[in-house]
């Protein structure tokens, strides 16, 4: 979804964050039906903003 509407051109500022959370979103659902649920972390830099 992302990456075609990236290759297409069509693709707006506000789509990435939006993909983002729909993905961390399906990950917490996922996990919360786990018997025993992974951690899920994210990577930040030193100054405290988060890793791309």
């Amino acid at each position: 979804m992302g990456l075609a509407r990236l290759l297409a051109e069509r693709m707006s500022q506000t789509d990435g964050p939006l993909l983002e959370t729909a993905a961390l979103d399906e990950l917490l659902r996922w996990a919360s039906w786990q018997p025993d649920p992974p951690a899920l972390h994210f990577y930040r830099t030193h100054a405290g903003r988060e890793a791309v």
